[in-house]
């Protein structure tokens, strides 16, 4: 016993539950600092990190490395042109975010099961959001090409030319609709029952607006009624009395 102790020090003093909190410290930091190189993505910093060697890499005044912009350096400056300019553009943002939910759940200790098909629609939203951006790129030239990536181009340029303009965007629409929908719940009945009542409600807000205003218009056309009838009145006296004065 004693030896299996001494065998492993560095691990003997922590539980499963500490060694757990650990990992998922662990897991969300590498989240942390993928978000960095995601955020920090430069155009230039690839070009000019390609050609760098391992001895430039060891030299503390080498130019070239000092050039880069990326918060993570050289390593940041691979990884950004990987997710951001090869793949999904800043959509790749939602990877650290899933990366970073699967080291929370390990931090607190809670159950992963529902995690697998929680990875699986924000991957489908994270692809899907690429591919709408890279329609609009593709033909209004804007956003630039970090905002969707050269897969999400691509995608686009291909559902275009087999679908149409028009087709196209209308599948991409409707797939953005339902991965947001499976993200944010994965139960589409309920949340079609949530979105009814929203809209009951709006439609009975609406309503109470529209009676509201009714009534106002109502009461504003008695008050001018009103008005009209006490100037007929007026008149009517004034025309009396000048008769009175003139029978005098």
């Amino acid at each position: 016993m004693t030896k299996n102790q001494s065998s492993n020090p560095f691990t003997a003093g922590f539980d499963q539950t500490r060694k757990l909190e650990i990992l998922g410290i662990f897991v969300m930091a590498l989240a942390a600092l993928l978000s960095l190189s995601i955020l920090s993505y430069h155009d230039g910093d690839y070009d000019a990190v390609r050609l760098l060697d391992t001895g430039a890499l060891l030299t503390p005044d080498s130019g070239i490395a000092l050039t880069v912009k990326n918060w993570l350096g050289v390593m940041g400056a691979h990884i950004a042109h990987l997710l951001v300019f090869t793949l999904f553009g800043y959509g790749s943002l939602m990877m650290p975010v899933l990366i970073g939910t699967f080291g929370w759940f390990i931090f607190r200790q809670k159950d992963l099961a529902p995690l697998p098909w929680f990875t699986v629609y924000v991957i489908a939203l994270m692809l899907v959001l690429s591919v709408t951006v890279g329609w609009f790129h593709t033909q209004y030239d804007v956003p630039g090409v970090a905002w969707t990536g050269s897969f999400g181009i691509a995608s686009a340029v291909f559902l275009q030319n087999f679908l149409g303009v028009v087709g196209s965007i209308v599948l991409l629409f409707v797939l953005l609709l339902v991965a947001g929908m499976m993200v944010v719940n994965r139960d589409l009945q309920s949340l079609l029952d949530s979105l009814g009542g929203v809209g009951d409600s709006l439609r009975g807000w609406m309503e109470e607006r529209k009676d509201a205003a009714a009534e106002r218009k109502d009461v504003a056309a008695k008050r001018k009624a009103a008005k009209r009838e006490d100037a007929e009145r007026r008149k009517v006296e004034a025309a009396s009395a000048e008769v009175a004065r003139s029978a005098e």
